[in-house]
Formats: C-alpha cells, structure tokens, sequence
C-alpha cells in the first residue's frame, strides 16, 4: 500500500508531542510511518513512544485516523520505535541512522493478535510469592517478531499476575523471583486464559562477574546482559529480565541466581557509557556455574549526563576536519601488523583502519607513510578478525569479485603474520525512486543485490540505502569489482527491481531510476484438520525475492498476509509447535498474478 504524498504530508504534522512539520519546517532527526496490525491494517490512535538505543525515552504520542504518527528534532543516531494498543502485542522496530538532515525515515510498526493471560506463582507447598517477575514468551519465533524488550509484570502480595497483552500461540509463561529457581508453563493461547505457575527453592545456576581496573565511582555506571541460547536451529529462551541483565552496585563484583541449568550463557557482555570493557563478551556452558572476570580496556570519556524523559539527547557538534593528517602512533611491542598499497604497489598512508574480533571489540590504528599500520591487542591463534577502513573513498580489495563494502574482509590471526591489503577507489552507485503519481517514494529502503554463492540461493543482499525526501538514494564505499548486481525495493509501499547493472571498472553509475509498482500479496488461512482456524501459528514465506519480513503470525481467524514480494515462485511454511514445519501450502507464483491467495490445512497431531 503506497503511501499517498497528500498522508505522508499530514503524518507529518501531527500534533504530537514534540512533533513538527517535517514537510514545512525541517528539523533534523525525523521519523515517521504507520502502525500496522496482523494483516497490515492501520492501527488508530495506538500509543507510540521513540527511544535511544538504551531505552531512554525521546518522544511520546498517538497515531492518527490513518495509523500514522510522525515525530522530529530526535537528533541523529539510530532509535526505536514501540507501540501499544489493546488487543495486540507491543510492536517495535528501529530506524537506520536519523542523520543529521531533514529527510525523516518512514519505519513501520507491527503489532499481532494478543490475549490476556492471568494466575498465580506459588512455592511447592501452594504459598503465594509476591513480587515475582511474569513474561510470557513466543520462543520458536524467530527475532524479527520481538524486537523490542519482551514485557513483565510483577505479581501482587496474593501472588496474583495479569499479562493483557501474551502473543498466541504456543507460548511459555515464566516467573522467577529471588531465592528460588526459574519456573515455567506451557499453554496453546488461542484466547484469554489462566495458569499458575509453580516456583522450586534454589538458586539453580549462579553467574558471578567479577570487573577489574575500573575506578571505584563507575563501578556503578556498568550494566551486564546475557543470553541463554540453545543448539541450532532451537531459538533463543526469553526469561524475565532479572535473569538477563544486571546493574552493578558499589562494588565491583555482581551475583546473579536462579538461572536455569540446562542453557548455554551466551555473549556474556558488559556495557558502561563513557567506557570500553575487555573483553567484550565471554561465554559459560551449559550445565555449569559462571565465574567471569572482565578488565577494564580504556575510559573512552567523562561519565555522560542523562538527557531528563521526553527531551532530546544533545546532538553533538560534527567534527572539524584536522589541519594536518593523524601522526601515527604505533605501540611499542605490537600483536598485529599490516601493510596497506593500491593496486600499482603504492603505499597508503594517513588511512584509518579498523579491526575488530569477538573477545576484544574494536581497535583501530593510521598507516604511517610506508601504509604499515601496528595494533597491541590480546588477539589469540586462530581468533577470526575483521578489517574495515574509515574513509568511504577508499574499499580494501577481497578474493571475493562480489565484495561490496570496504568492511567484512576476514582473517585467521597468527601472532607472526603481516596482514597485507590492496586497497582501490571505491565505487558509487546512485539514483531515485519513481512512485506513481500522488504517492511518496521517501524513506524506502532500496537493497543492492549479488549472484548468491549456490543456484538454491540465486541472489543475496549486500548493502543497504535510504531513499530521502525526493526519493533519491546513494550506496557508497563500494568495491569497483562488483561483477553485476541488481537494485531493488521490497515492502508495503510497492515493489520495483532495476538490474543486472554493472560498473565496469567505473567509480560511478548514476541516474540509476527504479520504478515503484503496487506491492505484490499473500494471503491465506491456516486451519486444523476439523476445519478450525489455527491463531497465533507461526509462518514463514520461502522463496526467491523475499521482503524483510518473511515471518509472521495467524490472526484470532487464522490469517495471515504478506506483502512486498517481488516476481517468483513461493511456499508457506507453518509451524504450530517448535521447530518442526506442520504443514506447506502449494506453489504459489507471482507475476502476472500480483495477489494470491491460500488455505495450509495442518494435520492432526
């Protein structure tokens, strides 16, 4: 459904709370778009709040008779945006970089049937525990259908829980609470419902951190979170949040209990504003207790001032260019050492480059006048490393003829290696959306697409761009020696596809026009083997032009919609309980034919 220019304008201008007339008065840091329910339809007067990417509130407000909200002055940087309305699971999604123009980026909001859940958490004698932490978690989801915290509630002095908005399907609720071990139970929810849940005493799997080298007044400053991960493909286990992440108190140690024994800790990870913590994230096994000790790596600044609820933060000024190049400062005793040249053999000077490795983050070092750059880090045999540059103009040549960016260019570290890259111009491509007449082509996200590495996966994205305003969009940092590549746009504003392309040993193809057409559909109606619409089930698209959002979840009746495809033979896909697909649909083929519709009949369990 493309968004008319005439909505657009008037999502605009809303009269929200710290909102403004992006279309009159640019200001940067805009972000505007609709809230969506199950089948894409306009959710009215939803609550919708934008946040930082620390969950400090930015903006609050309501979408429109159109479900469209529309908020400026956020500053730059990326944000969420979450929404709640009855009946409905709490949508949330986030933005791309606002930059620091006006252009506003359109980011949509979905939000899927939901039900209340209601009950007790009891000890094994049948006593009530107050203030027990309840979620209730969809786990067999996959992420793009929880991309915001996953909501709790606090039992009462009864032990009493109520969760309005549970997602349906098979769901687990979950309680835990101090002195007692993580319970759960399981229910199919296809409307409201009540269960209790029952609590063993224990501490179940201890996790202790241990920070070193921090001063004593930032102790307090760190946070630490931590996922609970199972074997692939099993999904993630969503807990309540005292079971995924801590503050830190007055001292530097912090003890966490009552986690379950069965799950791998992973990505252990400790975040401080104003600081930079090694390493960056540890792991601990299943089954076994965690003893972790972090060490502080540098303070990267003074302790930042919170910006009070609903303001915006401060947006820094840009930094001014240096009169002179960056002087390089090699380390005395280096771990790591690289050359940079171009194709000719030249040395690359005064060039920032980045590495990063999963145990120690990011470290960056500048070529000195023979393009050699030096890094002192713990890096260990066989440790994965990634190498990226800071300068867009430039792009670091791989063994891949299909590499795009200057980034993601791996290797296995080894103390005595020298690390050597060519680097070359990088390449541009640039051009604009065409909407039909009366509608908008601002804020879509245009991928640029390359031949995939199999004939099963034909093409893959990589590398994104943000159509502004007037619907033009640049992709830069490219590498020139992309072979053919292709452009498309996939969503609920339309769909269009522009390719193969090629550079041709160029810097630069321009005036690339793409143009948007109504967005190709899939509906349907999942349903058991009496005939019974199945709610809450889940559904994943397969096939060969997908939009972001292949996944999603049947309605109170069963159905369910995709948008945004483009040409091409589909299959769906339904799970009803784990990973295991209960049923497909037939092939479905788009082209000609730009809606199609289908029953998945799931058999008997």
């Amino acid at each position: 459904m493309p968004i008319r220019t005439s909505e657009f304008l008037f999502a605009a201008s809303l009269l929200l709370p710290g909102a403004a007339l992006i279309a009159q008065t640019p200001t940067p840091g805009a972000v505007c778009g609709t809230v969506r329910g199950p089948l894409f339809d306009p959710i009215v007067n939803a609550e919708v709040a934008v946040y930082t990417p620390d969950w400090q509130l930015l903006r609050e407000g309501r979408t429109d008779g159109s479900g469209q909200y529309a908020f400026s002055g956020l500053g730059s940087g990326w944000v969420y945006v979450c929404a709640r309305a009855p009946g409905l699971t709490r949508g949330c999604n986030f933005s791309r970089p606002l930059g620091g123009d006006a252009s506003p980026v359109v980011l949509d909001v979905r939000m899927f049937d939901a039900a209340a859940v209601e009950g007790r958490v009891l000890d094994e004698d049948g006593a009530p525990i107050a203030g027990a932490q309840v979620m209730a978690s969809l786990d067999e989801a996959w992420q793009i259908l929880q991309k915001g915290p996953i909501e709790q509630v606090s039992t009462d002095v009864e032990g009493r829980y109520r969760l309005p908005n549970a997602p349906l399907g098979n769901i687990a609720v979950r309680a835990s609470a101090d002195g007692y071990e993580l319970g759960e139970a399981r229910l199919d929810l296809r409307d409201d419902a009540s269960v209790d849940v029952t609590l063993q005493k224990g501490v179940g799997r201890t996790l202790e951190i241990t920070v070193k080298g921090v001063p004593p007044e930032r102790v307090e400053d760190i946070r630490c979170r931590w996922f609970l991960s199972r074997e692939y493909p099993e999904p993630n286990m969503y807990v309540p949040l005292r079971l995924s992440e801590a503050q830190f108190g007055d001292e530097p140690q912090l003890r966490v209990t009552g986690l379950p024994r069965d799950l791998k800790l992973s990505m252990v990870r400790l975040e401080a504003d104003g600081m930079r913590l090694l390493p960056q994230w540890q792991e601990v096994a299943a089954g076994q207790d965690g003893e972790l000790t972090f060490h502080l790596d540098a303070i990267t600044g003074p302790r930042p001032s919170k910006s009070p609820p609903g303001l915006p933060p401060k947006v820094a000024e840009a930094p001014r260019a240096p009169a002179t190049p960056p002087t390089p400062k090699p380390p005395a005793d280096p771990t790591l050492r690289g050359t940079l040249h171009d194709p000719s053999g030249k040395p690359v000077a005064n060039e920032t480059v980045r590495v990063y490795c999963d145990t120690t983050g990011w470290r960056e070092a500048v070529t000195d006048a023979a393009g050699a750059f030096a890094i002192d880090a713990p890096y260990a045999p066989n440790d994965r490393l990634s190498f990226s540059l800071h300068d867009t103009t430039w792009a670091l040549v791989g063994d891949d003829p299909n590499q795009v960016g200057s980034g993601s260019i791996w290797r296995v570290y080894r103390r005595d290696d020298v690390f050597e890259f060519v680097v070359a111009p990088a390449a541009s491509v640039s051009g604009k959306v065409v909407a039909p007449r009366g509608y908008s082509a601002a804020g879509l996200m245009v991928r640029l697409e390359t031949a995939g590495p199999t004939p099963q996966i034909p093409r893959m994205p990589r590398s994104f761009a943000t159509t502004d305003e007037r619907g033009a969009f640049t992709f830069r940092g490219l590498g020139a020696s992309i072979d053919t590549f292709w452009l498309v746009v996939t969503g609920v504003q339309g769909t269009a596809e522009v390719g193969p392309l090629t550079l041709d040993g160029e810097t630069s193809l321009d005036g690339v026009e793409l143009e948007l057409e109504p967005p190709m559909q899939i509906t349907g109606k999942v349903v058991d083997h009496r005939g019974k619409p199945i709610p809450g089930a889940r559904i994943e698209l397969t096939g060969p032009g997908l939009t972001l959002d292949k996944d999603t979840l049947a309605d109170r009746l069963g159905r369910f919609m995709f948008l945004g495809m483009s040409a091409g033979d589909y299959v769906v896909e339904v799970r009803v309980e784990g990973q295991h697909v209960a049923a497909r649909s037939k092939r479905l083929s788009l082209g000609r034919k730009r809606r199609v519709d289908c029953k998945v009949k799931v058999p008997r369990r």
